[in-house]
């Protein structure tokens, strides 16, 4: 009777034990480690994270790539038209501070018309320039539609399979007011997929519409809630270049979910989770980050078969 006894209780741990290893999920996050002109080292000891109350383990920091993938999503609806010497002078400013080995593409939306580009190298790039930012909807359907979250579905779409470092960098005042694909939507297939956006936004204190107005608020909290960043442009530039520089402050964490008591299982989604620096480097870094973690869940390959099609590319 105790043999049997103990051979259950031993089974029963042998099980959880099992249980346990299952539940504990690796994933990624790719942080931005600002600390202006200073080029901190940061590892695993600098930082650490944690999800309601307990700790998520850190496995390694890996430094930023040695070259990255930069698309620009380039907005020419009618709402930017106005604007359109000032969005030229930003791209030509985000592009002056992109590295050399760096490769770069460029995607151009107006209402339901869009043109997109392959990756180039900036010799070549800068020799196409012209072309891309003169370029118009060949259909002249240029009108009040502006599906914004679509078209940078469509980016993250061009970035398939991603890689380290790729990056996306919107110009555009924020208005969406058509499309099939809702700002939360795109916001996870981006997370999950560990791609970050760098926002330069254009402000109108006289903006005719509601969804206008308010544009500007909901893609300066999509870019965030990616982990990038905002450069604001309002009758002048505010150094939409120096985006691109923080880029060289990027770290992608490998992190590693736990089950742990009074957290019994790892959600597929940690919204809310916390990561904070050592002491001695609180005060002179800032971090972005993601807003949300996907431990156990795949990358952007499990969207449903709707919103994969919306995030695919137009021929």
């Amino acid at each position: 009777m105790k043999a049997h006894l103990s051979c259950l209780i031993l089974a029963a741990l042998l099980e959880t034990g099992s249980s346990s290893a299952q539940l504990s999920c690796p994933t990624s996050a790719p942080v931005i480690a600002f600390s202006g002109n200073r080029t901190e080292i940061l590892t695993v000891n600098d930082f650490r994270a944690t999800a309601k109350g307990y700790e998520i383990s850190i496995r390694a920091v890996d430094p930023p790539p040695a070259a990255r993938r930069i698309l620009f999503v380039l907005d020419r609806s009618r709402s930017m038209t106005s604007s359109k010497l000032l969005v030229d002078q930003a791209v030509g400013e985000a592009l002056s501070a992109v590295p050399v080995d760096d490769t770069v593409a460029f995607l151009v939306f107006a209402g339901q018309d869009s043109k997109q580009t392959d990756f180039m190298n900036l010799g070549p790039l800068k020799e196409r320039l012209p072309e891309i930012l003169t370029w118009k909807p060949v259909s002249k359907s240029n009108g009040p539609d502006t599906p914004l979250w679509d078209n940078i579905g469509r980016a993250l779409q061009m970035l398939t399979p991603h890689r380290r470092g790729d990056v996306i960098i919107v110009i555009s005042d924020g208005d969406n007011n058509s499309g099939r694909l809702s700002r939360v939507d795109v916001q996870d297939e981006l997370v999950r997929a560990g791609v970050p956006v760098l926002a330069v936004i254009k402000s109108d204190p006289y903006a005719a519409t509601p969804q206008e107005k308010a544009g500007p608020t909901f893609l300066s909290i999509f870019a965030k809630a990616t982990g990038g960043g905002v450069s604001q442009m309002q009758g002048q530039l505010n150094s939409p270049g120096q985006l691109i520089l923080q880029l060289e402050h990027q770290y992608t964490l490998e992190l590693e979910v736990t089950p742990t008591r009074g957290w019994v299982q790892p959600a597929q989604k940690i919204q809310n989770w916390q990561l904070s620096l050592s002491s001695p480097l609180r005060k002179s870094i800032s971090l972005s980050y993601p807003s949300s973690l996907y431990p156990c869940a795949a990358s952007a390959g499990n969207a449903s078969n709707e919103r994969r099609e919306a995030l695919r590319p137009k021929g």
